[in-house]
């Protein structure tokens, strides 16, 4: 008898999900730093990385006739997100313990897109926390990069004050047009599903 083994379809057999994002008000500070002439390697690293362990094939790449049988109620293919991260972030990313072995996240360097800001740019536009940034901050002077940093962590502030389960697209739209940040508003925004929690299946 031949076993049917293939790799999985879900994580394409790499046994993880994974989502980049940025953070908008670092990269912002960021900028500030570059014009007071900052080497690349002291900026903050502004992308983050989620990881999750494939619900499908436990983490090992491999589907197998057995989670074939077994893992019928589990969506074979990856969820592609995009847009505003921190609905998802309220709603699940907060939800995790700090130490479990399905569900984490961790900050990666990113320093070398900083080359020509531009590239920082267009990457945070694809999936990012706080606001969509766009290339007209690249042209700002401190003061105005220093204003809107400091929009963006009061926007943080307001959201952390919020009980996870209230969040809403309209919420959170309302809130950033009350700190004046209507330049930058998110145009799409992420939401969990089953497999962004914990306890998944």
């Amino acid at each position: 008898m031949t076993l049917s083994i293939e790799k999985c379809p879900k994580c394409n057999g790499q046994g993880k999900i994974r989502y980049r994002f940025w953070m908008s008000e670092i990269i912002v500070y960021n900028l500030i730093l570059l014009k007071a002439k900052y080497p690349l390697h002291e900026l903050d690293w502004s992308m983050y990385v989620i990881s999750i362990k494939c619900p499908l094939c436990d983490g090992d790449g491999i589907f197998d006739w057995v989670k074939k049988a077994m893992k019928n109620n589990i969506d074979k293919n990856q969820r592609k997100i995009s847009g505003n991260m921190d609905i998802y972030w309220q709603k699940a990313v907060n939800t995790w313990p700090l130490s479990n072995n399905t569900h984490t996240w961790f900050l990666c360097s990113d320093s070398n897109l900083y080359k020509n800001p531009i590239n920082v740019i267009n990457c945070s536009q694809k999936r990012y926390r706080g606001v969509k940034l766009n290339k007209n901050v690249l042209t700002m002077g401190v003061r105005q990069l220093e204003e809107l940093h400091n929009k963006i962590i009061n926007y943080y502030k307001s959201m952390n004050d919020m009980q996870n389960n209230l969040i809403t697209r309209k919420i959170v739209i309302k809130e950033l047009q009350l700190l004046e940040l209507n330049d930058y508003l998110p145009d799409k925004f992420c939401y969990p599903n089953k497999d962004d929690y914990i306890s998944y299946y």
